[in-house]
């Protein structure tokens, strides 16, 4: 019978489980592979610390990640059964718990999602009858029906919509699950 070869799933330096973020699997030249963080690290060196050959051709950001790792981390759904930190609000590591964050269970996760979607949901109100508001402005000046609000023209509007849409971006950030969307 044939063993499957075993892959490691945890940086061999830091001994943190790989991640699709911060804990990026990259692959050296030699074939072996270290997170994103230990190798961005400038204790690092320019050697493999499994057989010390040198590696530092190029920046680190452009090695290699390592595909069987990543496609072995999965889509993500089994994430979100694991245990967050409610400071960085991402998986639980070891760097959270020497920065003293707090492990947070999915049943608690999802609860503070939960307390925070009426602010969202409010928020998104607004910004839609803002935006509506300028849409009407904008067409009023069009058709010369309204008069000119102290010489804003129709691109001076568009930039407000602009900043409006990136304010709303920055406001949902993150947070998309929680919201559902209406058609006005």
């Amino acid at each position: 019978m044939l063993e499957r070869p075993s892959v490691q799933m945890e940086c061999s330096v830091c001994l943190e489980a790989f991640d699709r973020e911060v804990r990026r699997p990259k692959a050296l030249p030699c074939g072996h592979s270290f997170c994103l963080r230990c190798l961005q690290n400038p204790d690092f060196g320019h050697h493999c610390p499994q057989d010390r050959r040198a590696f530092r051709n190029e920046p680190i950001v452009n090695l290699p990640d390592n595909f069987n790792v990543l496609s072995m981390l999965g889509d993500g759904a089994a994430r979100d059964e694991a245990v967050w930190c409610e400071a960085c609000d991402r998986q639980f590591s070891g760097d959270c718990a020497d920065a003293g964050h707090r492990p947070c269970s999915v049943r608690r996760r999802r609860a503070l999602q939960d307390q925070r979607g009426p602010d969202v949901q409010q928020g998104l109100q607004d910004l839609r009858r803002e935006l509506q508001e300028l849409r009407q402005q904008v067409e009023d000046q069009q058709r010369g029906a309204a008069p000119p609000r102290l010489h804003l023209d129709v691109q001076e509007m568009s930039v407000e919509e602009g900043m409006l849409k990136e304010r709303n971006d920055l406001l949902l950030s993150g947070r998309l699950d929680q919201v559902s969307f209406h058609r006005d």
